[in-house]
């Protein structure tokens, strides 16, 4: 959860992150991931900014296969900036 009441939460079965109101559990922000979000993000700040990171893998891809040289890598990790 951030200073400001947002919790955030990855959905894999869409592929997108969620923020929601702590208070009233409402939907704010959604974003559609290119890989399927997991593990739990997480909230640091750097130079008075928020920001959030999240892991995320493409489900396309089996557990430990090698990666196809010839296919754009989108699992790793996505950060994203915190408005003020």
């Amino acid at each position: 959860m951030t200073a400001g009441g947002l919790v955030f939460a990855p959905s894999q079965s869409d592929k997108t992150l969620y923020a929601y109101d702590a208070v009233t559990g409402k939907t704010v922000w959604a974003k559609q991931l290119p890989a399927a979000p997991e593990g739990v993000p997480a909230v640091y700040e750097s130079g008075g900014r928020e920001y959030l990171v999240i892991c995320a893998r493409d489900t396309d891809v089996p557990r430990g296969a090698p990666l196809d040289p010839n296919k754009p890598v989108v699992q790793g990790y996505y950060v994203f900036a915190l408005a003020r």
